[in-house]
């Protein structure tokens, strides 16, 4: 269990809310063999450990079948279960090769046994104990695939997890915070062409140019285009009706034309217009008036950015559900641009404050007699 806060009671005694963990002997033995199958699909660092396992030589040079690298069979499967299961309840390790990590580690079977039991299974529930059941401390991490897996049975009490299981409804699921790194999340880099040799792949699918230093015009020269972009995003806020609500005064109006969506649509423009200036600045001021470009953070209102704000405090960064319960007329990509903008805002300032004085004031260490 992972302790999330202190609560100290009328009587004066002290509960702990702590946040639940759980072993694989705590997991049914079905769901251990889909975990497992999900973490050899997926390249994942734990089949090296349990499961699935990838054994680069066999132990057996009798002549029978070889040991093939890869996704086993289902009797294997069954056996290596089964291993796991007699492991967890204390019997003996098990024979078997050493197998190497992706990250050049040798493990042997007693490290492979003793990393079956440092790996828990996270869970959303939330318990409220007695502080005084509190035994010691450990750290429980999620698991990076860059670290070393000895790393975890060099350090005392040190556990990692990777999925999500709920109780109630007996599922597994990986964790939303998983950091998606290593070298099968790397793009793989197209072989460079030889002299006179063609492009062969489809063009049309490739990225598009949108903005490049070979052109006619001096820094100097940029800047006053972008100062005249950013008059006319102030100009245009005037005309518009809703804008002179949310930005009554001249000064207001200018800082929201100032904003990074202003000056990258001035930017496009300039390179759609092959970089001449006075075209640029034609298409900013068609005949239907002057361009308004706004940002998420001027386009919520002041109730759906307090929303967002009760949302955050309820969900955390789960955007999903925010979206699903507090904001469903807005999309995805709205809710989490608008979130990186509001974290530059005074307001999130302010709230990280109160929350750092909150911390200060809660309990911080309480002794536990013998």
């Amino acid at each position: 269990m992972e302790a999330e806060g202190e609560i100290e009671t009328p009587n004066g005694n002290v509960e702990a809310k702590v946040m639940c963990f759980y072993r694989r002997r705590d997991i049914s033995s079905s769901l251990i063999m889909l975990a497992d199958k999900h973490q050899n699909g997926h390249g994942g660092t734990w089949d090296l450990c349990g499961g699935f396992k990838k054994l680069l030589k066999s132990q057996d040079t009798s002549g029978g079948t070889p040991m093939i690298e890869g996704v086993t069979s289902e009797a294997s499967q069954q056996g290596a279960l089964e291993e796991d299961e007699s492991d967890s309840e204390g019997g003996e390790v098990g024979g078997g090769a050493s197998i190497i990590t992706p990250t050049g580690e040798t493990l042997s079977p007693p490290e492979r046994h003793q990393l079956r039991h440092r790996e828990l299974f996270l869970s959303r529930q939330i318990e409220t104990l007695p502080a005084t059941h509190i035994r010691g401390k450990c750290t429980v991490t999620l698991l990076n695939e860059t670290e070393l897996l000895l790393a975890y049975l060099n350090k005392d009490d040190t556990f990692f997890y990777s999925l999500v299981y709920d109780p109630q409804q007996k599922t597994l699921l990986a964790d939303k915070g998983e950091i998606r790194v290593g070298s099968r999340f790397q793009a793989d880099t197209a072989a460079l062409l030889k002299e006179g040799e063609t492009d062969g792949r489809n063009l049309e699918e490739l990225e598009s140019l949108v903005w490049t230093p070979c052109h006619g015009l001096n820094d100097r020269q940029i800047d006053q285009f972008l100062v005249m972009s950013r008059s006319v995003g102030t100009f245009a806020r005037a005309l518009d009706c809703s804008s002179s609500v949310k930005q009554p005064s001249l000064h207001m109006s200018a800082a929201a034309a100032s904003r990074d969506v202003t000056l990258f649509h001035a930017m496009d423009t300039l390179h759609k217009h092959s970089y001449d200036i006075s075209k640029a600045l034609c298409s900013l001021i068609p005949a239907t008036g002057p361009v308004l470009c706004r940002d998420e953070m001027e386009e919520w209102s002041a109730s759906e950015a307090n929303l967002f704000e009760e949302a955050l405090e309820k969900y955390g960064k789960d955007f999903n559900d925010i979206r699903q319960d507090f904001l469903p007329w807005k999309t995805l990509k709205n809710i989490i641009e608008y979130y990186y903008m509001w974290k530059t805002t005074d307001r999130y300032v302010q709230q990280k404050r109160v929350k750092a004085v909150e911390a200060e004031s809660k309990l911080k260490q309480v002794y536990i007699p013998n």
